[in-house]
């Protein structure tokens, strides 16, 4: 009797136990990675366009019609400024907004592909005509201050290692950059260090060619709110345009960059500054990289226009 007891018992808990489920709270899940973006790279910064149908291709006279650009920054920095709608008065009233609006837009990161976006409107009307039809032209000028981050390992060859049985770790080379570094203006390529034998040690220096990679205009920082001033026509002074700050650093200690500010060559040319320590490394036995980092200021500048036909009410 007691083994038939036994038995049942143990059925008992072999079915029991091959009925349960285990709890599922107390399963742990593998957690999801996140996908990470490349912040340094392209040639684009604060990107600005029209709104489709705003303003519309056609309006009639005493009509009202809105004006309306979008801004997004696209590129690896914060962004600050100004947009600023052009309207011929002599035709168009603005009704409601403000032809200047300020932005301040944050830059893509590692967790998110692109930056901030914001939209301006303005509500506008058209005069009464005194002829069938003209056709107008409204503008949108948008001008902030940006800076592009390039950062790249370069190989340094002391002169005396030349001299030596060492095992060289790294062989200095041209570097050549196609893709920018997050802004419209960016470090095209890097010529390979050239080292000078100092007392107590070496003088590296690093040529830099640096570029106007997007479709605007460089300006000089400080002064960038100046070319957005003007409501039809960016005002340009020579004497500010295609100006760009650079500070450079090696293994993060400071380069004198020779000019600190560079005036760019006009249209797809190249312009060479040239970076050195002037107080220089202590020698090594033989070949090493370091990490240059190039940081790049300046202002920008874009405009866009549209064409606008206006028509009388017959």
């Amino acid at each position: 009797m007691k083994k038939l007891t036994l038995l049942l018992l143990l059925l008992f808990l072999l079915i029991t136990v091959a009925s349960c489920k285990p709890f599922e709270g107390l399963i742990r899940t593998q957690p999801k990675q996140l996908q990470l973006f490349e912040v340094h790279t392209g040639a684009t910064g604060v990107e600005m366009a029209f709104v489709e149908n705003a303003p519309p291709a056609e309006v009639y006279e005493n009509n009202l019609l809105e004006l309306a650009v979008e801004v997004e920054n696209t590129g690896g920095t914060d962004a600050e400024g100004v947009t600023v709608f052009g309207i011929p008065t002599d035709i168009m009233t603005i009704k409601r907004g403000t032809e200047r609006n300020t932005f301040t837009l944050k830059g893509k990161t590692g967790t998110l592909p692109i930056g901030d976006r914001e939209r301006f409107v303005i509500l506008t009307q058209a005069k009464e005509l005194l002829e069938e039809r003209q056709t107008t032209t409204v503008t949108a000028n948008t001008c902030y201050k940006y800076s592009t981050t390039a950062m790249s390992i370069v190989c340094i060859k002391p002169k005396t290692a030349l001299q030596r049985e060492v095992s060289e770790i790294c062989t200095p080379q041209v570097k050549n950059f196609k893709e920018g570094q997050g802004g419209p203006v960016g470090v095209v390529k890097i010529e390979k260090p050239i080292v000078t034998p100092l007392n107590n040690g070496i003088k590296p220096t690093i040529i830099l060619h640096i570029r106007n990679l997007g479709t605007g205009i460089v300006v000089a920082e400080p002064h960038y709110e100046e070319f957005c001033r003007s409501r039809t026509q960016l005002r340009q002074r020579d004497a500010l345009v295609n100006i760009v700050t650079v500070n450079a650093k090696l293994s993060n200690q400071q380069l004198t960059c020779t000019p600190s500010q560079v005036l760019l060559e006009q249209n797809t040319e190249d312009t060479a500054v040239s970076c050195s320590i002037e107080q220089g490394f202590a020698d090594e036995a033989g070949t090493y990289e370091a990490l240059l980092e190039v940081k790049l200021t300046y202002g920008y500048v874009e405009q866009k226009t549209k064409n606008v036909v206006i028509k009388k009410i017959l």
